[in-house]
């Protein structure tokens, strides 16, 4: 298994957003911390 969690770790330690994201699902959206209710999908 390669280790997602060090990856994802690592990218948002160096504030990696593109990093982030390609640990995340295709389909993933992650949730606005502003409104709480906007999803930003990803692009």
């Amino acid at each position: 298994m390669d280790d997602a969690v060090t990856r994802y770790r690592a990218a948002s330690e160096a504030g990696d957003i593109d990093g982030v994201m390609a640990t995340l699902a295709p389909d993933a959206g992650l949730i606005s911390p502003i409104s709480g209710r906007m999803v930003v999908p990803r692009a």
